[in-house]
Formats: C-alpha cells, structure tokens, sequence
C-alpha cells in the first residue's frame, strides 16, 4: 500500500510538471487567439465598411472569434490526446499532421452550423439564413480555425521533437554509463590471475620487488571497490590508478611497453 501511494504521489508530481510546462504556451496562445480576433473582425469592419464614415464596430464580434478559438483549440488538443497524435508512440508522423489538418475544417463547419441553427447567426442580415450565410460563416470560422489549428500543431510538433532530443540525451547519458561501468570492469578475474603469476615469479626471484608489486596491485584493486558506484572521481586519482596499472604491464611484460608522462601538476 505504501509502495502504490509514493508512485502515485510521484505520478501525480510528474503530471503536475508536465502541466506547468505547457501554461507558458497556452497563456501566449490564448493572447496571440484573442489579438487575432481583434485583429480580424477589425479588418472585416473595414472591408464592409468602405470607409471610415460608414465604419462600425461590434464590441462583441472579437469576443465570439475568441470563444471559438477556444472551442476549436479545445477540439484539437481532445483529438490529440484521444488518439495519441504527434507523440511519441505515432506511428506515422505525416498522417497525423494530415489528421490534424483535416480536422481544421471540420471543426470550422460544425461551428458554423451551430452559428446558424442554434445562435441564429446570419451574415446576409435576413431574417432567416440563406446560401450566403453557409459560405461566408463557413470561410470566417475557417480562417479562424486556421489561425489556431496551426499554431496547436507548431506546438505539438515542438514538443515532441523536444521530447524525442530529450529521450536521445537520457538514452546517451544511460549508453555513457554503461561504458563507463564496462570500462571499470575491464579489470577482470583473467587480469589478476595473470598479476597472480607474476607476483608469484617475483617472490621467487626479487622479494623487494614481490613487495612493491603487491602493494601497487592492492592499491588498483582498492581504487576499483572505491569508486566502483561512483560518478565523477579526481583527475590526480585516476592518474593514480593509470600509474600503477602501466606499472603492473610493464614490470609482466617488461620493455615491451615504454610509457612517456608529460602531465603538469
């Protein structure tokens, strides 16, 4: 029980931060949504208008535009995230940006349509909504929806192209410590065996040498266990290490091995 509380708790932190990231964007977005509502019913009054004696504006137009930014965003991101689109399990990337895509009018004419049958919007100024009012609602809740659909997608792609470098970095950082622990484990049995035999040649022979020997190759072998989890060691102790160990290659195979130490304090 204690186990699955602390891994929803750490679930339910990590969500939290993946929530946090995305409020930086949908703060810009739903200011670049609202900007481009003004924006746009500013440049539609002025096209109808003809000039700036006959101009008029509709203090609530923008704020329609905007609350359909919202709707057709919000469609986009449960699209998203209903059928796992631009992510990391897609399998095709180009089929759901085209999915993606097609969604932008679609969305633009059930809108539309809302409009026009539920809030009985009409663009003619009739009565009762003609052709007209199909097409032109039709085509101004599609630009809208352009505007938003695109900047969405831009964002989804980001993110996971964010996602994926991150994925790559943790992979290489995992692939780097692995080799490092390969490295540290390139001392194996078959290395002592053989440092083994030479000490073992050595006590016969020169027990001077016998003694320096074994202490260099305990000191390796303590320097291994030292730092055997450890990730980050100084530059003067793997020096150290370096040292004894040539010194081992070089008193078991002799002149074979001739090393030159240019290294400043």
């Amino acid at each position: 029980m204690q186990n699955r509380k602390s891994n929803q708790k750490v679930l339910s932190k990590i969500r939290s931060a993946q929530i946090l990231q995305h409020v930086p964007f949908f703060g810009l977005g739903i200011l670049s949504w609202l900007g481009f509502s003004y924006l746009f019913m500013l440049y539609i009054s002025i096209l109808q208008s003809g000039s700036l004696q006959s101009f008029r504006w509709s203090i609530d137009a923008p704020l329609w535009n905007f609350a359909f930014s919202l709707i057709g965003g919000g469609l986009l991101i449960f699209a998203k995230r209903k059928f796992d689109l631009l992510s990391e399990n897609s399998k095709s990337i180009a089929r759901d940006f085209l999915i993606l895509v097609g969604l932008i009018p679609l969305i633009a004419l059930l809108l539309n349509a809302f409009c026009i049958l539920v809030l009985g919007f009409t663009y003619s100024g009739r009565e009762k909504n003609i052709e007209f009012d199909w097409v032109m609602g039709f085509l101004h809740l599609l630009i809208v929806q352009i505007f938003v659909g695109f900047t969405l997608i831009g964002y989804f792609y980001m993110t996971l192209v964010n996602q994926t470098k991150e994925r790559l970095t943790q992979a290489q950082k995992v692939k780097s410590e692995m080799e490092l622990k390969t490295l540290q484990q390139k001392v194996d049995p078959h290395f002592l065996f053989n440092n083994l035999n030479v000490l073992s040649s050595l006590i016969e022979k020169d027990s001077k040498n016998a003694n320096l020997f074994l202490e260099k190759l305990a000191q390796l072998y303590r320097y291994i266990l030292h730092t055997k989890n450890a990730e980050v060691v100084s530059v003067k102790e793997e020096l150290d290490f370096a040292r004894n160990y040539l010194y081992l290659l070089q008193t078991r195979f002799e002149t074979a091995y001739n090393f030159d130490w240019q290294i400043e304090d």
